[in-house]
């Protein structure tokens, strides 16, 4: 016996729950599913919504942040200058920007930044390591696993050698690595991009606190055009011995982009990126730290060249004194 479409649709959908669906849905629904062009811009409207909110947000989300780490000695750090650490996050923080690492928020004084980590790229999905696969799948699955592990690893390994060693060359206040029972006596607010308050439980949260600066480049180019050229080389003579000091105590920096890791207070440099220093004695050895202060410099030399060019000869001057030193 052939149906005729209201007695498959009655017999498809309960007359009780049809009756709950409006008639106008049921119509949408049905058109959008029958049409394989309507599909496709519902699906490509779908995406589109999902990737403006995320470009509106810059990707942060509150889940993002959060983690089921456990409490490992590891990571362990001492807890300095808790009065003045309470009085800091007793205002607060505005989305500010990302990294490769974290997102990262300025206090409302523009004094501090406070970055939380991307835990979402550093943890596996949660699907990954309870849903049952096939065997020949199961290296690949356990692959994934290892290289989120070694991301978290590397990346809070990296953070603890700024506090252990770079504490004042990274401006670094307070390192937060484990969780804490009532170390904080209040949730910090922050503000996302698109204005939206949240309130973070710190002692839960794994997050670093910093001072502000002000970028490298723009910096220098501002001493410059403002005809202040003997503080721009200040600048430059700090950045180029922070550089110098780094490589000789054996801390190498995997990511050594002075336009966008480097930056000023007054006229100290000092490396805001935390989450690329490791450790290589090698770098002790003075054919090796003067290799390195000269790789970094590459493109500082090229872009002083067309942005600064009255400090060329004192930045190729101040870099053959270090490495004669």
């Amino acid at each position: 016996m052939l149906l005729d479409e209201d007695n498959m649709r009655s017999c498809i959908w309960p007359k009780r729950a049809a009756s709950i669906i409006p008639k106008s849905s049921k119509n949408l629904l049905g058109g959008i599913f029958k049409c394989p062009l309507k599909l496709f811009l519902f699906i490509f409207a779908f995406i589109a919504v999902e990737r403006f909110c995320h470009f509106q947000t810059k990707g942060f989300q509150i889940h993002k942040i959060q983690s089921s780490l456990n409490v490992s000695p590891s990571w362990e750090v001492e807890k300095e200058n808790l009065p003045e650490l309470q009085t800091i996050l007793d205002q607060p923080f505005y989305f500010l920007g990302k990294g490769g690492q974290c997102y990262s928020f300025v206090s409302a004084d523009k004094t501090w930044v406070i970055k939380f980590f991307k835990h979402h790229h550093m943890r596996p999905k949660s699907w990954l390591k309870f849903i049952p696969l096939p065997f020949f799948l199961e290296p690949i699955r356990q692959k994934i696993i290892r290289q989120k592990e070694k991301r978290l690893h590397g990346t809070f390994q990296s953070f603890k050698i700024a506090n252990d060693f770079l504490k004042e060359q990274t401006g670094l206040c307070f390192l937060h690595l484990n969780k804490t029972p009532n170390l904080f006596n209040k949730p910090l607010k922050i503000v996302d991009r698109i204005g939206i308050a949240h309130f973070i439980d710190l002692d839960q949260t794994e997050f670093a606190l910093q001072k502000k600066v002000s970028l490298a480049y723009p910096t220098i180019k501002k001493l410059v055009r403002a005809g202040e050229v003997d503080r721009a080389k200040r600048c430059l003579h700090s950045l180029l011995e922070l550089i110098s000091f780094r490589s000789k105590i054996g801390i190498r920096n995997r990511d050594p982009t002075i336009k966008s890791n480097f930056g000023f207070i007054d006229e100290k440099a000092i490396e805001i990126d935390l989450g690329s220093f490791e450790r290589d004695e090698f770098m002790k050895r003075p054919v090796i730290y003067k290799r390195e202060l000269l790789f970094e410099t590459i493109r500082l030399k090229k872009w002083i060249r067309s942005h600064a060019p009255e400090l060329t000869s004192f930045l190729n001057q101040s870099i053959s004194d270090l490495l004669s030193s």
